[in-house]
Parts: structure tokens; sequence; C-alpha cells
């Protein structure tokens, strides 16, 4: 009977360990999500002000132009698993 209860006990707390697990993923996938659209939003304004500027040189800048896209979430999704399948195939 107490082998019993041990065995409960356990499970029990691996599963409350497993749930705090994956809420701590998914809030830390929402602050890279957010850090990632605020970095962009940082992007696009420098490149504009640089652009209004008239005190400086215009020129295009192809990665800050593609550094101040938005990403799509499920895209980003699609790569890694994407990659994560042809690194298991190797």
């Amino acid at each position: 009977m107490g082998a019993l209860i041990v065995a409960l006990l356990i499970l029990t707390t691996q599963r409350h360990d497993e749930a705090l697990a994956e809420k701590r993923a998914q809030l830390t996938l929402q602050i890279a999500m957010l850090s990632e659209r605020k970095t962009t939003k940082i992007i696009a304004l420098l490149e504009e002000q640089r652009r209004d500027n008239p005190l400086l040189v215009s020129r295009v800048d192809a990665e800050a132009d593609e550094m101040g896209q938005v990403l799509d979430p499920l895209e980003t999704l699609g790569r890694i698993e994407l990659a994560r399948s042809d690194g298991d195939a190797s």
C-alpha cells in the first residue's frame, strides 16, 4: 500500500513538473516573439530615419531591409521542423 502511495505521489509530481515546464516554454516563446517584433520595429524606424535625414547619404541596405521585415511565426516553425527532420535523416 505504501509503494502505491509513493508511486502516485511521484507520478503527480512529474505531471506537475511537466505542466510547469510546458508553461515556461510557452512563456519563453512569447517573450522571444515579442522581442523579435520590437527589434524589427526599431530597425524599421532607424532605416526610415536614415532615409529621411538630409545629412546622411541615401543608400540601399538590403540586410537592414530584410531584418526590418516581421517574421511569420508559423513559417518559422515550419523551417525549424524541416531543419530538425533533415538533421534526423542525416
